[in-house]
């Protein structure tokens, strides 16, 4: 397994998908907020319609029309902010991980918490 850590806007990172998390109950993070811009509001629609809640380990997956670098988005939910603990982001990471595998892609780029 490669990691590479760096630094710079998330739209522009060039990828298989993009991972992004997200806290059950609460508005995007900065980091997500900007993506989400640039793709046109779709993970606050999907949130707005709870179809994206948040959940701990709640996948969605979203395609970004070419609007940013990446042609998919991964949501990832962490659960409430109150509960979250370094084991339940490496399970989630693990779920991404998997997620991304079964999709049939060997890369992903993602957030640092």
């Amino acid at each position: 397994m490669e990691i590479k850590v760096k630094k710079g806007a998330l739209a522009k990172e060039r990828g298989e998908v993009l991972v992004l998390s997200h806290y059950e109950g609460e508005p995007p993070t900065d980091e997500v907020a900007s993506v989400d811009k640039a793709i046109g509001g779709k993970i606050r629609e999907e949130i707005a319609s709870e179809e994206f809640t948040g959940k701990f380990l709640q996948t969605m997956v979203l395609r970004t029309d070419g609007k940013i670098a990446s042609p998919r988005l991964l949501l990832l939910g962490l659960g409430k902010r109150s509960e979250i603990t370094l084991d339940r982001i490496r399970q989630g990471m693990g779920k991404a991980a998997t997620q991304v595998r079964e999709m049939g892609l060997v890369q992903l780029s993602t957030q640092l918490h």
